[in-house]
């Protein structure tokens, strides 16, 4: 990962993931070349004080973070070790945080993510392995070359959180967050939902259901 300031309150920023490369295969779309990429500008008071916006951009290509088992795979307590779009995705996301001086403050958090999921049955079973779940065992994977981007089942997610916090005490903040979410599935057609939440917290930032 690297990062460049260009010019004072903005910095350019990314990150590059190689899971398993194969030179002579560059091209090939051999299952094997396992990569990622993050691109994103932090700007803080574009024109509003008080005000820092993030945008991001990632492209992770299938199989990545996946291994021979799921026990080996770049995952802790069944979440990934890494992008939280997961392999085989497209995803941009946008982080807004206001807190101007007193007790209150606000942030927006939103996303929209393209993957190609993989193939179940009624039960949830994998029957074909695009790549796209790091728990599944690559050994199972729907071929060796034209593994391309996006490949499986086509899922549009978009995602987005709100979150008001009021500080009663130092670093001891009441939180309403309010956070919605709609999947369009190809096979599965559409799907929405809303989430509200009330916390208490103490000397932690807002958390996200998606970080």
């Amino acid at each position: 990962g690297g990062a460049w300031q260009p010019m004072d309150g903005a910095r350019l920023y990314g990150q590059f993931l190689l899971d398993e490369l194969r030179v002579s295969r560059i091209g090939e779309e051999w299952w094997g070349n396992k990569w990622g990429w993050m691109l994103g500008l932090h700007v803080v008071e574009p024109g509003i004080p008080h005000l820092s916006a993030r945008f991001e951009a990632s492209r992770i290509r299938p199989y990545v973070y996946s291994h021979r088992t799921g026990a080996t795979a770049l995952t802790h307590m069944d979440d990934i070790v890494g992008h939280p779009a997961g392999p085989n995705s497209i995803d941009l996301s946008l982080f807004l945080d206001y807190h101007p001086p007193g007790p209150w403050g606000a942030r927006l958090n939103a996303a929209w993510t393209v993957r190609g999921r993989n193939e179940v049955d009624g039960s949830g079973t994998v029957t074909t392995n695009y790549g796209a779940d790091p728990a599944v065992s690559f050994q199972s994977r729907a071929s060796q070359y034209g593994v391309s981007m996006l490949q499986g089942i086509r899922q549009r997610q978009g995602l987005i959180e709100a979150a008001v916090a009021y500080e009663v005490l130092p670093n001891l903040r009441v939180t309403a967050a309010l956070s919605g979410e709609v999947v369009d599935d190809a096979e599965r057609g559409l799907d929405y939902y809303l989430s509200p939440r009330l916390a208490l917290n103490w000397g932690l930032p807002f958390q996200s259901l998606r970080y």
